[in-house]
């Protein structure tokens, strides 16, 4: 049973607000959501804004991950350095905040751009509106490099449906979920497939992806106050991961969660383990 992180940092959700391709002006073409955990466990799906839905704007399902669709989606562990001198360019003096510069290096798990996953990194700033200006370099086809730059803010965690009741405060307990997968399972029309996935969950939003027989799977669960349920606001791929059981997670009184692993193992999907589970 993954224990409550002590001494380690907030989980966090990051939406990108532009891309700029340098010398190119800024543009944000996607709908990307990262969400990261305490120990650095990440998904990042990024889906082309033409890929939702005319008549429900924060809806895409499609039943793969075409390019058309979906731009790129990666998930694994991610690792911040402070450092008192920047590795990229500095950013324009009028947007520094003056604080030391952080860099962060993404190691991809999973890559719906590569069979080979590798890792990508940058130099984060943080601006004096609280947004985070991420610097750094991308490989060329050519053998070069192009240097980029991302404008990143973050949405609070925020409690959700039942959790709501579990402060005394009346304030909600906030959640925190990392599963993985990995093996091969035997399929009656294809044999032996290979499978592997991760699954966040951070407050009110769940991301997951899925790899099996070469294919892939995303989505993205989000919870709607309004409504008091969760909705499925991208489904790309025709796979199954086991979102669901991020959705209502009972704790004990040590911080310790309930019941988690005998969903897991009720819902067919025996082979997905928790990597992190807490409130906080």
């Amino acid at each position: 049973m993954p224990p409550q992180p002590n001494n380690l940092p907030p989980p966090f959700i990051s939406i990108r607000k532009h891309i700029r391709r340098i010398p190119s002006p800024a543009e944000e073409p996607t709908s990307t959501l990262v969400l990261t955990s305490s120990k650095g466990h990440f998904v990042d799906i990024r889906v082309l804004k033409s890929a939702f839905s005319p008549t429900a704007t924060e809806t895409a399902i499609h039943p793969t991950c075409s390019p058309k669709v979906l731009d790129w989606a990666f998930c694994g562990t991610s690792t911040t350095t402070e450092l008192g001198l920047p590795t990229a360019s500095s950013p324009p003096a009028d947007q520094s905040s003056g604080e030391e510069c952080r860099h962060t290096v993404w190691t991809h798990w999973l890559d719906t751009a590569s069979e080979e996953p590798e890792s990508d990194e940058g130099d984060m700033y943080t601006l004096p509106d609280g947004d985070v200006l991420e610097k750094g370099f991308n490989p060329k086809d050519d053998g070069g490099r192009e240097e980029y730059e991302e404008l990143w803010g973050d949405e609070d965690a925020r409690a959700t449906g039942t959790e709501q009741e579990q402060d005394q405060e009346g304030d909600g307990k906030r959640v925190c979920v990392v599963l993985r997968m990995e093996g091969v399972e035997e399929d009656k029309v294809s044999g032996t497939v290979g499978r592997k996935g991760m699954i966040v969950r951070v407050g009110g939003w769940v991301q997951g992806i899925l790899k099996e027989d070469g294919g892939f799977t995303v989505e993205r669960w989000k919870w709607v106050e309004e409504k008091g349920e969760w909705e499925n606001v991208v489904k790309l791929g025709m796979g199954e991961m086991p979102c669901g059981v991020t959705f209502n997670m009972h704790f004990t009184g040590e911080g310790a969660y309930k019941d988690l692993d005998a969903q897991l193992s009720d819902s067919a999907s025996s082979k997905w383990t928790v990597l992190e589970a807490f409130q906080w």
